[in-house]
Order: C-alpha cells, then sequence, then structure tokens
C-alpha cells in the first residue's frame, strides 16, 4: 500500500508530461484535463496490474508473458 501511495504523485507527473506532448499532436475532441484524466487512470491500472504481476509470478515468467503479449499484440496488428 504504501509503495503505491509513494508511486502516485511520480504516476501524476509522467502523465502530466505525456499529455502535455500527446494532446497538441491528436488534437481530440475533448478537453485537455479529461486526456489527463484518463492517461493518469490507465497508468496507475497498468501500475497497479505490474505490481500484481510481479508478486505472483517468478521474473522468467513475467518476461514470457510479457513476450506473449507484445507478439499477440503485434500479430492482431498484422491481421487488421
Amino acid at each position: 500500500m504504501a509503495k503505491n501511495l509513494v508511486e502516485l504523485p511520480r504516476l501524476v507527473v509522467l502523465c502530466f508530461f505525456f499529455t502535455m506532448a500527446f494532446y497538441p499532436i491528436v488534437t481530440p475532441n475533448v478537453e485537455w484535463a479529461y486526456v489527463w484524466g484518463y492517461c493518469c487512470a490507465a497508468a496507475f491500472a497498468c501500475s497497479g496490474l505490474a505490481y500484481c504481476a510481479s508478486i505472483a509470478l517468478s521474473p522468467l515468467k513475467v518476461r514470457d508473458t510479457r513476450m506473449n503479449i507484445a507478439h499477440s499484440i503485434m500479430r492482431q496488428e498484422k491481421d487488421v
């Protein structure tokens, strides 16, 4: 729990800078604050999943899982 609380300011700052660079390029139809909020929510969800994976799986299994996910995403992009 404490590690998650320590990571929150870092996630917020990283999302802020990502949104500052991404928003002018894409120019979505929503306000900047919504994009920043979505980015923060996604980063928080991903960080929690990463912590769970690192606790539940051995390092070799985590590496294999990341490779399988990357392979499946690349394969789906090819199929489209």
